[in-house]
């Protein structure tokens, strides 16, 4: 009987000692975080998605005067969810980017009901589906679209939309 009582307790403090050593600290966390992100870029893992983030965002161009948030990418219209008529042209304004079509969808009928009658769906290769609210060959009136769209009330955007898509290949 005090062997098994003396067993309970030696096993209850050495489960005692094992929690009080294995306590979370702050220089426990830092240490795995510097461990897994030194691992990240030596596999080259971080800085190939650190490039492929920069390229799938708006830069700032200058075009015909007008200061422009624009993507250049090579899109194609979705045909199931646009209008009659509409066709890609040099700059599109986009107000959203979804991996799934129905997301895609419910922000086009949102940015209708909001008055943007035009709006339609554009993809790229990466299945990625664009919401775009205005379609012109003028850089101009992209800007005013631009412009339209940042300042209306109703529809509330995350950085970094609206921006201005440049189909790669223009399709008329």
């Amino acid at each position: 009987m005090i062997m098994r009582k003396l067993f309970y307790a030696a096993a209850v403090l050495s489960l005692a000692v094992m929690m009080m050593a294995c306590k979370t600290t702050e220089a426990n966390y830092k240490a795995a975080y510097e461990i897994a992100k030194n691992k990240a870029t030596d596999t080259g893992d971080s800085l190939t998605t650190r490039l492929l983030s920069y390229a799938s965002r708006p830069k700032m161009m200058v075009i015909s005067g007008d200061s422009l948030p624009v993507l250049t990418e090579l899109v194609a219209i979705t045909k199931d969810d646009a209008p009659e008529g509409i066709h890609l042209h040099k700059y599109c304004v986009v107000s959203g980017r979804f991996a799934q079509i129905f997301n895609a969808r419910q922000m086009r009928n949102r940015m209708v009901a909001c008055g943007y009658s035009d709006a339609f769906l554009a993809h790229n290769r990466m299945n990625n589906y664009f919401v775009v609210v205005s379609a012109t060959d003028n850089p101009s009136e992209a800007r005013e679209a631009l412009d339209r769209l940042k300042s209306d009330t109703s529809i509330v955007l995350r950085p970094p939309f609206p921006y201005v898509l440049r189909p790669a290949q223009f399709v008329r």
